[in-house]
């Protein structure tokens, strides 16, 4: 989960450096083992290098590129439709599908875990700015601290957090 800056700042090569073994995850799991996800990945990469001014920056990168991974995929099987153990064009949009929300659901189960190991006062201040909506003001008068410390406590919290569910991310996809 990158936080606007960080993705406003990375150019996208590096963007792109930084998600190759989950569009390579992705990619593997809708060719197989066949050893031809590598050469798909490369295509996929040199894709989204073609098109990587249209990179909206204030998304997220990897549905992005996912959708460059999937569209190679199906570029891939037209050529080889010879294959009957290949998959058809229909259950690949259904497995990239599945893998973007399986993705979906690691971050969402890593930002809870990690949630949880925040310290109570961090998580009280995560909850009255996002679960209840209030300001820095109102929160800074609940806990009686100073406005700008509510807004430096919220920002090491995020990047706290992206760290974590980063890290728990990597080390599951890899495991």
């Amino acid at each position: 989960m990158k936080s606007e800056d960080e993705r406003e700042t990375k150019p996208v090569t590096q963007l792109l450096i930084e998600a190759q073994s989950q569009l390579y995850a992705l990619i593997f799991s809708m060719l197989g083992p066949r050893g031809e996800a590598y050469d798909v990945l490369q295509e996929a990469n040199l894709a989204i290098l073609a098109k990587q001014d249209d990179y909206d920056r204030s998304r997220d990168f990897m549905p992005w590129a996912s959708r460059f991974a999937q569209m190679q995929v199906l570029a891939y099987l037209k050529t080889k439709r010879r294959s009957k153990l290949l998959f058809d064009e229909e259950l690949v949009a259904i497995m990239a599908e599945e893998a973007v929300l399986e993705r979906s659901d690691l971050r969402l189960n890593a930002l809870r875990i990690c949630i949880k190991r925040l310290t109570s006062t961090q998580q009280q201040i995560l909850s009255l700015f996002y679960e209840q909506g209030r300001s820095h003001s109102d929160i800074a008068r609940a806990l009686g601290k100073q406005v700008q410390a509510i807004g430096s406590a919220l920002y090491r919290i995020r990047k706290q957090l992206i760290n974590c569910v980063e890290h728990r991310i990597s080390t599951e996809v890899h495991e």
